[in-house]
């Protein structure tokens, strides 16, 4: 049975500095990635919880006309096993549960999804995917930088982490 952490002042202090840290960082980060033009895709940022004991859902909706996606989402905790959330998934996922805001401090989000233009999609055309978390302080969405598919079978990976933090 996997040791659980408990969160002292001291922690939740050098957390919310890591935080701080990671938002400055990724803000940078993210303003580099969206000038540039490859089929990979990273968006690291932060989540904040509301300590209210309420369920934590996220959605990844593929809003490309007729794009497909395969997607594989993993709650990543230092002091346990990872928790698979979704493996393949496909499309466009709608409410998918990870657990109550109380249990996710300190955890890591990470989701990886392949997007790709089918026979079905006009070409050229946006790629339009839409990352949310809702239940914690506020619903966040996390914006893609603007990129195009031009052929069929272009593909992006996306490549989302979350840190998750108790306010």
């Amino acid at each position: 049975m996997a040791k659980t952490k408990t969160i002292t002042k001291a922690n939740k202090l050098k957390l919310t500095k890591v935080a701080q840290t990671l938002q400055a960082f990724t803000a940078r980060n993210n303003d580099a990635a969206s000038n540039a033009n490859g089929p990979v895709i990273s968006i690291t940022d932060i989540y904040m919880l509301g300590n209210s004991g309420n369920p934590i859902t996220f959605s990844l909706e593929v809003n490309t006309k007729g794009a497909g996606a395969l997607t594989d989402a993993v709650l990543h905790n230092v002091s346990a096993p990872d928790k698979p959330i979704v493996t393949g998934g496909q499309d466009s996922l709608l409410n998918i549960p990870l657990g109550n805001d109380t249990d996710l401090n300190g955890i890591i989000f990470k989701v990886k999804s392949v997007v790709t233009a089918t026979t079905l999609t006009p070409i050229p055309v946006a790629l339009d995917v839409d990352l949310s978390l809702m239940g914690g302080q506020a619903t966040k969405k996390f914006p893609l930088p603007e990129r195009m598919f031009n052929n069929v079978g272009d593909s992006f990976i996306l490549d989302f982490t979350i840190i998750i933090f108790q306010s």
